[in-house]
Formats: C-alpha cells, sequence, structure tokens
C-alpha cells in the first residue's frame, strides 16, 4: 500500500502536497506507532512474533552491548528458523483448531 492509500485509511486528510510532507516529517513516530498498531489492517500482513533483549536474558545472554542491527539480524533469523522448521506444519493444525474453513 502507498503513502497515500494509507493516509487516507488513517483518515487524515490534506488540501496540499506540502500540508502532507509537513505532518509526516512532524509527526514521524505517531505515524510508525499507528502503523506498527494497525499492522494488518493496513497492508494485510499480521505480525507472528517477535524477539527482545529480555527474551535473551531469560535464557542467560548479556545484552548490555547487543546494538539494535544485531536484534535486526536475530529477528531475521528466527523468522527464516521458524518459517523453515515449524510455521508450515503448525499452520494448518492451528487453523483448523480455530475452524477457519478450507477452500472449496
Amino acid at each position: 500500500m502507498n503513502l497515500e492509500k494509507t493516509i487516507e485509511k488513517m483518515g487524515w486528510k490534506f488540501e496540499t502536497e506540502a500540508e502532507l510532507f509537513k505532518f509526516v516529517k512532524d509527526q514521524w513516530g505517531m505515524i510508525c506507532s499507528w502503523l506498527r498498531e494497525h499492522e494488518g489492517e493496513v497492508d494485510g500482513y499480521f505480525k507472528v512474533t517477535s524477539v527482545a533483549r529480555e527474551d535473551l536474558e531469560g535464557i542467560g545472554y548479556d545484552t548490555s552491548k547487543v546494538d539494535d542491527a544485531t536484534m535486526q539480524r536475530l529477528a531475521d533469523k528466527m523468522a527464516d528458523a521458524y518459517c523453515d522448521n515449524g510455521f508450515w506444519i503448525d499452520l494448518p493444525i492451528i487453523a483448523d483448531y480455530l475452524e477457519i474453513p478450507k477452500q472449496k
């Protein structure tokens, strides 16, 4: 979904492109928060899980010097591992449990 459609979906209207760009510049943090909270509504994709430093600390790792780039790489690798190892096994089991109908 492009920025214009996303802004429209959020219910915001702007008379000029300059007003839109000023709003985006001034309110970028709020826009990002809104997008995170409404992720599936905007793009049709829904987050499965996340990983946090607390997750690592809970299993004995020291995260005091782990930067955000490393956490992002960890999250990417965890997503790959889940998709490769469990996602496609668990998806139909849970979909059946939730009684999501199959296509005919």
